[in-house]
């Protein structure tokens, strides 16, 4: 899947979704398995980033499935940021800022490549609101 890239998921994804309307609420569950966690991102590829719900789902599904889901905890195997890397791609959904920002703050030891994507998103940006 990730040889598709996000936009070619998220035009496929976008075509078969009939309501496009921002999703309200979700309820959690922990991923299983990395299908689990391609599917939620063919999920975020048709979103618009207007459902603070999802946005706050998609991250600590992810979070909680790459930093805390195998031992040792809090950590971010090389082998899970190259998938992820490979994953979020070029054209990023407007969650992946979020994501990036919370893995990097989640985790105790951030593979270069995390750190890089992070950087390269805007996702440890200061808001203007944070300097206040």
């Amino acid at each position: 899947m990730a040889a598709q890239g996000v936009a070619a998921i998220r035009l496929r994804v976008v075509a078969e979704r009939a309501d496009p309307a921002p999703v309200e609420r979700v309820d959690f569950k922990p991923l299983m398995s990395r299908r689990e966690a391609e599917i939620l991102f063919e999920i975020d590829g048709a979103q618009t980033g207007e459902s603070p719900a999802w946005e706050s789902h998609f991250v600590e599904s992810l979070v909680e499935f790459v930093v805390f889901g195998q031992r040792p905890t809090g950590r971010i195997a090389q082998a899970d940021a190259d998938w992820l890397v490979a994953m979020i791609g070029s054209d990023w959904s407007p969650s992946i800022p979020a994501l990036l920002k919370a893995l990097v703050l989640q985790s105790e030891d951030v593979p270069a490549s995390i750190m890089r994507l992070a950087m390269t998103t805007g996702a440890m940006r200061a808001r203007p609101s944070s300097l206040v």
